[in-house]
């Protein structure tokens, strides 16, 4: 067996160990925070707009087979930071339950050590690479539903006041808002949809996060490329939403508005997934082709034939020699 055989039978190896590794911690972690697993679970099964947590190892494995050949490539070195982070998040998973604060805490808790599971495990340069899959479970983490509304509604407002805008123009007809309601009157009579959008809103917001995680982070990319979707990644989700209100007022009012009426709902869920892949797929193929556009005024310099020939005199000291 040559030196290049054993160099990757050793990385195998290694892979094979601190996947073993994570494997039983990750067991032994789902044990610990079992409560707050089921919880998340059974709030996945019941509200169907927040299915999108089921889906969430799907994702996470095709970002690891998109990213798998430079996890195969990093060194695995486990770390004993890992075990501070995870006694830390079992610390305050303790606290939370002991003294009664917020569940939200306690999810926190879970997620936090996961991050040090993946830090004992394999080291920080896996850790750095699992990253993204950290930020999509943070997506699928359930808000508690006064926290949700006193951040979700304020944002809500603006998005049907933006969506009812546009609408006012479409149908023709007197459209108005209410808080987070849109209002239209049509015969005399007034027709309302949105009656509680806010939550609806603020979970498929979470669901084209996770699917907008998956876009960006499909490939390595540059930082100046990163800043640029950081910034945009919130304005970009606020577009698709209010797209989204524009698709369910518009079926509901063309279906009669009825209150039992599921499709326009279902209808904007769908949509809203589509355009979010839409969107993120054509601002991440537009920063590739400015970077190709950028390469283009980047000529190396090409030796030629003379300098390609041109030997160094020997110095002094090669002379006497």
């Amino acid at each position: 067996m040559n030196t290049i055989e054993t160099d990757r039978a050793g990385e195998d190896k290694a892979i094979r160990a601190a996947l073993f590794r994570f494997v039983l911690l990750i067991a032994l972690l789902i044990l610990a925070f079992r409560r707050d697993v089921i919880s998340i679970l059974m709030t996945a099964c019941e509200f169907s707009d927040w299915s999108h947590a089921l889906v969430l190892p799907i994702v996470v494995l095709a970002y690891l087979r998109f990213r798998g050949s430079e996890l195969r490539e990093l060194e695995m070195s486990p770390s004993a930071w890992g075990l501070l982070l995870v006694l830390g998040g079992l610390f305050v998973w303790f606290a939370a339950m002991t003294l009664g604060l917020f569940a939200y805490l306690r999810v926190l808790a879970f997620w936090t050590a996961i991050g040090g599971v993946v830090l004992l495990a394999a080291g920080r340069s896996v850790l750095r690479l699992c990253i993204p899959p950290l930020l999509m479970v943070a997506t699928c983490l359930p808000l508690e539903e006064r926290s949700m509304d006193r951040f979700t509604i304020p944002i809500q407002v603006i998005s049907v006041r933006t969506a009812a805008t546009v609408v006012d123009r479409l149908v023709g007809d007197e459209v108005w808002t209410d808080g987070g309601e849109m209002l239209r009157r049509t015969a005399g009579e007034n027709s309302r949809v949105g009656r509680g959008e806010h939550r609806f809103g603020f979970r498929m917001s979470q669901a084209g996060a996770l699917i907008g995680l998956l876009v960006v982070f499909s490939r390595k990319r540059p930082v100046w490329q990163l800043v640029i979707l950081a910034i945009s990644f919130g304005p970009l989700l606020f577009c698709v939403n209010v797209a989204r209100i524009i698709v369910w007022s518009m079926s509901a009012w063309s279906r009669g508005n009825s209150v039992v009426d599921v499709v326009p709902q279902n209808l904007s869920a769908g949509a809203s997934i589509l355009m979010t892949f839409l969107v993120f797929g054509i601002v991440v193929w537009l920063l590739d082709k400015v970077s190709c556009l950028g390469g283009l005024f980047y000529v190396e310099e090409e030796e030629t034939d003379d300098e390609a020939n041109y030997e160094k005199p020997p110095s002094h000291t090669e002379a006497s020699r």
